[in-house]
């Protein structure tokens, strides 16, 4: 039996293994909290980081684009022809393209910048086997010839390479649409830039309107998308030749490829589980006015 000296020692042991006990949980669960909200602040970071850089490079296009179609020659070129019957000046195409077009490519940024007459048909181009080619049915026509600036990402008909175009409506002095000039940025001019910036172990990734991966720095993942395509959205990328016709799988992250329309510059941010049941934080933010968003 013990004595009352053996049970108060005995008490105050069994305390201080308790107390002890809280305050190393304590401890460790402040230390882990703060761990957890450093790396919460650096993927944040690093998705602002990419973001900025994304929209100055694209920005840049569109302006590029913007000014060319703005280019007295272009205009000419454009407008004294017979467009009915495709047929053009060929001493301005040899300017227009030698001269101005290959000239603005600084750096070989573009694979090709290219002319479009009302009806879609290529008149000039960096690149020649894009002359004489019909793009009617891209967005990126079809949006410039009603007036409007466009910025998309696909994958080249011609070429089979994935790349970003700009375009741009070019208009005569009454106003109207003659014609659209198209810039194809290549893909690694993001890709580089991007792949520059140290990340450590977090995963960046630029996805267009739909949730299609067009960078990751987890290379398996992409020109795969976020969530699986409907089959009418799968319909629509058929007939748009927007991917090229490819497999195209998916990375299990319909949650956020269903929120993409919701999201604007601000940082959305995901606490979702990987295929792992791992605790997965991504944070999302929309590339300025662009179709496309940062994902850390």
């Amino acid at each position: 039996m013990l004595s009352i000296k053996n049970k108060i020692i005995l008490s105050i042991a069994s305390s201080i293994v308790v107390f002890g006990s809280i305050a190393t949980l304590t401890v460790f669960s402040m230390t882990k909290n703060n761990l957890v909200k450093m790396e919460q602040e650096d993927i944040n970071k690093h998705n602002k980081t990419h973001n900025s850089t994304a929209e100055q490079i694209l920005s840049f296009s569109r302006e590029l684009i913007k000014d060319a179609a703005m280019n007295k020659d272009i205009i000419l070129l454009l407008g004294n022809s017979d467009a009915k019957n495709n047929v053009y000046d060929e001493k301005i195409i040899d300017y227009v393209t030698n001269d101005y077009l290959k000239a603005i490519n600084v750096g070989d940024v573009y694979s090709a910048i290219y002319i479009m007459n009302i009806d879609g048909l290529t008149i000039a181009s960096t690149a020649e086997s894009f002359v004489g080619k019909n793009y009617a049915f891209r967005d990126y026509f079809i949006n410039a010839v009603n007036g409007n600036s466009y910025t998309d990402v696909s994958i080249g008909v011609t070429s089979k390479k994935l790349g970003y175009y700009f375009s741009y409506p070019v208009k005569n002095n009454e106003g109207n649409v003659i014609g659209v000039v198209v810039a194809k940025m290549r893909p690694e001019i993001l890709s580089k830039t991007f792949s520059n910036f140290y990340s450590g172990d977090v995963n960046i990734m630029l996805v267009d309107s739909y949730g299609m991966i067009v960078f990751s720095k987890d290379k398996d993942k992409y020109l795969h998308s976020l969530g699986k395509f409907s089959e009418k959205e799968q319909e629509k990328f058929i007939n748009d030749k927007r991917y090229g016709g490819i497999k195209i799988d998916d990375v299990g992250k319909l949650e956020i490829q269903e929120q993409l329309g919701f999201i604007n510059e601000e940082q959305k941010i995901f606490e979702l589980y990987d295929e792992d049941h791992e605790s997965e934080y991504v944070t999302v933010s929309k590339v300025s006015d662009f179709p496309f968003s940062v994902i850390t």
